[in-house]
């Protein structure tokens, strides 16, 4: 990213805490799929044959490489610190506990495209032959958009194989590598310098492609914040973040799903063992995925893979043109990186929060805005959201009642359990993981009545039981509207706390009226409206659950239609 003002984002400090992560949907400028499916299309069989062993012929594999902006937004909000005299060979991220880089060497592992010195022009003098003889001549002026069209008007059975070679090469080089938006006008420099083809293959490609995308993944997210936030203050629903990726976004995608191994299979599957890597993968469709899977994927140590800091090539690629055009390019790994402690970037640890250390986490998360819309290949996946309050609050009111109803003994009420056997072994705490008896649990969340709230400790293990990241759920947290939590009083004395995240509220059960009699009974759970909706903020819930956020203060309710245990039985 873009350098920050902040003297707060020092080196190996990812550039955005992890509550003020948000979702978001990118335009990606790169059209691979639909570019490679037009020259197929197009060109004869004879020009399609000089296409496939020509210096981009490799990419018509990827006719079905769909965008997953998902991801790549994903990936974004992870981005770390950089060197402030960095050279642009390199970018890093952070996942779970693992740095790892794309930088040169990646990019030519992945894509084929060589790297190293560049050539000259050796006619300086072409006159525009192809733009005058195909193209109505140098006056015209043509867009990308515009240039779509032409091509595909083009009568290439008409015309001379090289020649349609020539157009083919610049299409997919300006088209794909060097994407960007559809009004931009196209590089007639390369339309001219193609007719040169033996110089035209030679340019570094590789090269010039990196510098783009380099350019286009730092700069994404640079200040978008500022920007979300006057667009909330105006606009409460706003939501989800949409900008643009410029270059040749695919390449990032292949690069990701070399490097982070586990990935699964609804989003991306390895068909090939073939090289460059970039055709060994085919993309799932976005629509297949959503931001909440992904982010908690990408969180969650025990599901990812073996993460790979650099890629590094096999016996096949060391032998390879475009390898061998880098190797003695390639970037050394700086010191902070060896250095790099990589729980200075971890979820939410032990942390005081306290408004004399200014480190409770912002509750309006600092979430990015771009109102550009552009017509590139747009990460089709939207956020599901109903803004219909009255139909939540009708939904919920049948459910709850539903559930009091049930929780009474009503017997005609159908409520099945769907691992019965696990749910009371966890309730129970007779598993190894059991909530019941599990220490953390008691002790750091529900200290007592009479805890001051600003001196409260969440700490990572808690917070991975009721996020759901452990085995005890079957569910994240973030995927239902209801919480059920057993909580314990005065280390005598066991309740259940109903958690509704639609209506900020508790309820709570208690089977013994004599313990509710405590004139303190209240107090012990006053905390949980200030604790409950602050820890929600901590752990990064409503990054996910964006339409849950309001303003409206969390109550804590005591139920009093309870079935009660026989005084002295235990049997809470």
């Amino acid at each position: 990213m873009a350098k920050s003002e902040s003297s707060e984002i020092k080196v190996g400090m990812m550039y955005f805490r992890y509550a003020d992560h948000f979702s978001g949907r990118i335009s990606s400028m790169c059209n691979l799929s639909s570019v490679v499916k037009a020259i197929e299309e197009k060109l004869t069989k004879r020009q399609l044959n000089l296409f496939k062993k020509d210096i981009f012929g490799h990419f018509l594999e990827c006719r079905n490489f769909s965008f997953s902006g998902v991801i790549l937004h994903n990936l974004l909000l992870r981005q770390v610190a950089h060197e402030e005299d960095s050279r642009e060979d390199q970018l890093c991220f952070q996942i779970g506990e693992h740095l790892f880089r794309l930088s040169i060497v990646e990019w030519r592992l992945v894509t084929g495209l060589s790297y190293g010195v560049d050539t000259k022009l050796r006619n300086n003098k072409t006159v525009h032959r192809l733009r005058n003889t195909y193209f109505g001549g140098v006056h015209r002026k043509i867009n990308l958009k515009e240039f779509d069209a032409l091509f595909k008007k083009l009568k290439f059975e008409a015309m001379d194989d090289i020649d349609a070679l020539k157009i083919a090469l610049f299409y997919f080089a300006d088209r794909v590598l060097n994407a960007r938006k559809n009004h931009c006008q196209i590089n007639f420099s390369w339309l001219n310098e193609v007719d040169d083809i033996e110089y035209f293959r030679k340019r570094l490609w590789g090269l010039l492609s990196w510098k783009m995308i380099y350019k286009s993944l730092d700069n994404a997210l640079f200040e978008k914040n500022e920007k979300f936030k006057t667009t909330r203050l105006k606009n409460p629903y706003h939501n989800i973040e949409k900008y643009n990726l410029y270059g040749f976004t695919s390449v990032v995608q292949a690069w990701i799903y070399e490097a982070i191994g586990g990935l699964p299979p609804e989003w991306v599957v390895k068909t090939k063992k073939k090289i460059p890597r970039i055709v060994q993968w085919k993309p799932m469709a976005s629509s297949r995925i959503n931001f909440a899977e992904v982010y908690s994927f990408f969180n969650n140590e025990s599901r990812l893979g073996h993460v790979l800091q650099t890629l590094e090539p096999n016996a096949k690629e060391s032998s390879r043109k475009y390898w061998l055009t880098v190797k003695d390019y390639m970037p050394r790994i700086p010191d902070w990186v060896h250095k790099h402690q990589p729980s200075i970037n971890a979820m939410p640890s032990v942390t005081r929060q306290s408004d004399e250390h200014g480190d409770i986490p912002n509750p309006t998360p600092e979430q990015r805005h771009d109102t550009s819309e552009d017509e590139g290949a747009v990460d089709d996946h939207q956020e599901q959201t109903d803004n219909s309050d009255d139909a939540h609050d009708s939904e919920d009111s049948s459910l709850y009642a539903e559930f009091d109803r049930w929780f009474v003994g009503d017997m005609t009420v159908d409520q099945r359990v769907q691992h019965p056997r696990s749910f009371f072994e966890i309730i129970l705490g007779i598993a190894s993981m059991g909530w019941l008896s599990d220490e953390v649990f008691l002790n750091q969340l529900w200290n007592n009545g009479d805890c001051t709230v600003d001196s409260l400790v969440f700490d990572d293990r808690l917070n991975c039981y009721l996020c759901g990241r452990q085995h005890t759920m079957s569910k994240s947290m973030t995927d239902v509207n209801m919480l059920l939590i057993p909580v314990n009083l005065d280390g005598v004395h066991w309740v259940l706390a109903r958690v509704d995240f639609r209506k900020n509220k508790v309820w709570i059960y208690d089977s013994l009226l004599t313990f509710r009699d405590d004139k303190k009974y209240k107090l012990k759970f006053k905390p949980l409206e200030v604790i409950f909706p602050r820890w929600l903020e901590y752990v990064g819930f409503y990054n996910i659950r964006l339409e849950l956020r309001s303003a409206n203060s969390w109550k804590v309710i005591a139920v009093k239609s309870v079935p009660q245990q026989e005084p002295g039985t235990g049997d809470c």
